[in-house]
């Protein structure tokens, strides 16, 4: 059940972190290049973030337990 619990999180934490994440490169690209630059892989961060996070969370709860 726990390993359940942290994979929703994992999913959840991942997701906003991996919005943080591409938003920061779309402003530092902008900052840089005084245009929007559009990279086509920017778009999917939030859910490559999301799933590593679900993925990652449940593996380190169980080398915590260990």
């Amino acid at each position: 059940m726990k390993s359940v619990l942290y994979c929703v999180l994992g999913l959840i934490v991942g997701f906003i972190g991996g919005l943080v994440a591409s938003e920061a490169v779309a402003v530092i690209g902008v900052m840089l290049f005084d245009r929007p630059i559009w990279l086509r892989w920017l778009r999917f961060v939030p859910f490559i973030a999301a799933v590593a996070c679900a993925v990652a969370a449940p593996v380190m709860l169980r080398r915590r337990v260990k």
